[in-house]
């Protein structure tokens, strides 16, 4: 019985033994890449180029990407050749003739951070430049990320971008509310050295002793076609409230509500419609429009006597926010009216039962609004009691 033990255990040991040191197939390790940014956007606003993006959230597999250490950003610029247009660029070509514009690291991402509605993050680059850098060039640019191993995403898909002279942003902008409208106005851009005259024209001004010499000389670019104006509100993106450009130096904005804080900032555009060729912005001015704008006195106010009662009777107002009226009477021989309704009367009529017989009452109504704005006083109505008849009589 020991020996067949013995045996069985000897045989299973080798079983066992025999499977140690045995090699599957071998598989590379799995490599990670992220995805690309695809959400990249280039657009010239006077002498600068914003880039905007997001940050990809995943790798090419799907699974989250849990730190960008870097944003580069790459650029490629082509000489402008009249009468030759340019194709398209290949990634090779890309990739051998494009340099690093900028490099964003994760530590500056807060730097050109925004919050969008939808409560996404966006970030914005402003790359200042000069004109004579970029001029008659054509500039493809892309955008890579590197995540916190070192690996990088492909290019995004390319930007293709003409710089061009951008005009001057207005000045002098300000506002006045009324009741119906804030309205803003603005000064054009301010030449500076020369002075233009409609779009190309520039009259140059020149003196000599007693002479005054004008020289005309005329200059590409830098024409205004108008301009667009922007409202910004709390937690949101800068607003265009103009549906087509505006041709003069005044804009009303009837879409507001009493008591919310806007800022406004207009831009210079040298082009009507899309794609906008736009100036930097112009000073922004805050606005908290107050309803400061009482209602219109009623109107048509008369008087009906009753039996030791006076029934009033008027127009009623048409604005928006009438929270009601306020009625005021002297007695005769009195000379200020007093209040007689300590809570503004919400309807069109008024019973004054504190009346007697044989002594003439005066009364006017006045309007009041939901922010505390009150009316100048009615035209006057005037009515007497005596006994069963009376007598009344519109001052």
């Amino acid at each position: 019985m020991k020996r067949y033990f013995f045996t069985t255990v000897l045989i299973l040991a080798s079983f066992f033994l025999s499977l140690c040191g045995k090699k599957g197939p071998i598989y590379p390790p799995e490599i990670k890449i992220p995805n690309i940014v695809e959400t990249f956007k280039a657009i010239q606003r006077g002498d600068i180029i914003i880039l905007t993006w997001r940050n990809p959230a995943t790798y090419i597999d799907g699974s989250p990407i849990t730190e960008i250490a870097e944003v580069n950003f790459w650029i490629m610029e082509e000489v402008l050749e009249e009468g030759i247009t340019l194709g398209s660029v290949s990634k090779e070509i890309f990739s051998e003739k494009a340099s690093i514009l900028k490099s964003i690291t994760a530590e500056e991402f807060s730097v050109y951070q925004t919050v969008k509605e939808d409560e996404t993050n966006e970030y914005n680059y402003i790359h200042h430049f000069k004109l004579k850098d970029f001029e008659k060039k054509r500039l493809t640019l892309a955008v890579k990320i590197i995540d916190a191993r070192g690996k990088y995403s492909d290019l995004s898909d390319f930007i293709y971008l003409e710089p061009k002279k951008a005009p001057m942003p207005p000045r002098g902008l300000s506002f006045k509310v009324y009741k119906d409208k804030i309205k803003l106005k603005w000064k054009p851009p301010e030449k500076t050295v020369v002075q233009s005259i409609g779009s190309d024209l520039i009259i140059c001004y020149c003196s000599y002793s007693s002479f005054l010499s004008i020289f005309t000389i005329s200059l590409p670019g830098n024409k205004i076609d108008g301009y667009n104006i922007y409202r910004l509100t709390e937690g949101k993106e800068p607003e265009q409230r103009n549906s087509i450009i505006v041709k003069n130096i005044y804009f009303n904005d009837k879409l507001f509500t009493f008591g919310s804080q806007y800022s406004y900032f207009v831009r210079a555009s040298a082009a009507g419609i899309s794609p906008l060729l736009e100036s930097v912005d112009s000073d922004t001015i805050e606005v908290t429009p107050r309803d400061t704008f009482p209602p219109v006195p009623p109107k048509e106010l008369s008087a009906v006597a009753g039996d030791s009662f006076i029934t009033l009777i008027w127009e009623s107002n048409q604005e928006k926010d009438l929270a009601g009226y306020k009625v005021w009477r002297k007695n005769q021989g009195e000379t200020k009216y007093q209040l007689i309704t300590p809570e503004v009367v919400e309807s069109n009529s008024y019973l004054d039962s504190q009346v007697k017989d044989n002594i003439r009452y005066e009364y006017v109504i006045t309007a009041c609004d939901t922010s505390g704005n009150e009316s100048e006083k009615s035209q006057p109505v005037s009515l007497v009691i005596t006994g069963d008849s009376h007598e009344d009589l519109p001052l």
